[in-house]
């Protein structure tokens, strides 16, 4: 496959994997994350083309930069998945703790 017909986050995730593979943990779960950042921008845009212009849709997008929980929620009214709110619920309770610190 040519990069042109990458999808958004591929080439982050095989980053990614090649990073955990040579024992880059840290690293490894960052370009993950960044994967699922391109993934979800991706999807938004996706949306937001449905219902407007590509101009309009961009600018829409760009103003959710660095602001991955506005940019979750707005996908998730847009694309209305069948990810249930307690399934959501308990993801963020999930990452809440992960993210706390360790004594």
């Amino acid at each position: 496959a040519s990069s042109s017909e990458a999808t958004p986050g591929e080439f982050d995730l095989l980053d990614a994997r090649s990073l955990r593979e040579r024992g880059d943990y840290t690293g490894a779960v960052r370009r993950t994350v960044t994967a699922i950042e391109a993934i979800l921008a991706s999807a938004l845009l996706t949306q937001l083309e449905k219902r407007c212009d590509s101009t309009e849709a961009a600018d829409r997008l760009r103003r959710t930069d660095n602001n991955y929980p506005g940019r979750l929620a707005q996908w998730r009214k847009l694309a209305k998945p069948s990810i249930t709110q307690k399934q959501f619920d308990r993801f963020a309770r999930h990452r809440a703790s992960s993210a706390a610190p360790h004594p």
